[in-house]
């Protein structure tokens, strides 16, 4: 599971609009990929021929 890394403030407000959470993500990324730690449902191809999801 992914938590807030050390490289975010865990005081900081949660963001309230989509590129605040853009900003969060690629931080929290970035800081596990760092560290060495696998960052699950990147770079793995799960549904090679397209997402059998529903469609909305």
């Amino acid at each position: 599971m992914l938590t807030r890394s050390s490289a975010a403030d865990p005081a900081r407000p949660l963001p309230t609009d989509d590129a605040g959470w853009d900003a969060l993500a690629l931080e929290t990324v970035t800081a596990q990929r760092a560290a060495g730690r696998f960052v699950p449902g990147l770079g793995h191809h799960v549904h090679k021929q397209g997402d059998p999801g529903p469609r909305g």
